[in-house]
């Protein structure tokens, strides 16, 4: 019976939108590939490698997301440090600050994960940025950080 189903409701969305455009996509994950030590003040985070990469926005050389399709955007964010160690990280939209991220830790391996919706127009960035605020020494934890990001929703153009 589902099946059945299921092609009924495929045929009556050929029928009401034969000729609906293609949604239009931009996803991507990167992974850090190696630890980060002593890290600067502002310094951009870079996850060196671009597993996925749909739209190819992500650039995996200087970490930063370029925006082709304006809409709502979904960034995610996880860090893994070890050690005694702390770190504050930013996503950051055209060069300014929109969500910050504080991440401490006293043990072994401690994982944090901030999400953050974004607007973005054609041509804004997004990258991961160090505030001042972060220990020296082995601070990162490669393997087990990454960025990611998806559209959620397309600007609609009137």
């Amino acid at each position: 019976m589902i099946p059945k189903w299921t092609t009924k409701v495929d045929k009556d969305f050929r029928r009401v939108a034969p000729n609906h455009p293609p949604a239009p996509q931009s996803a991507f994950k990167a992974w850090l590939t190696h630890k980060l030590t002593n890290v600067g003040s502002e310094q951009i985070i870079t996850f060196d490698n671009a597993e996925i990469n749909i739209g190819n926005q992500y650039n995996p050389t200087t970490g930063v997301f370029t925006c082709d399709i304006p809409g709502l955007y979904v960034f995610h964010l996880t860090i893994t440090i070890y050690g005694d160690t702390n770190v504050e990280l930013f996503f950051t939209k055209n060069g300014q600050y929109m969500h910050n991220f504080y991440l401490a830790n006293k043990e072994f391996l401690s994982s944090g994960s901030p999400t953050a919706l974004i607007q973005l127009d054609q041509g804004d960035t997004v990258w991961i940025k160090s505030d001042q605020y972060h220990s020296t020494g082995d601070l990162i934890y490669g393997g087990f950080s990454y960025f990611s990001g998806f559209l959620l929703y397309p600007r609609i153009q009137n």
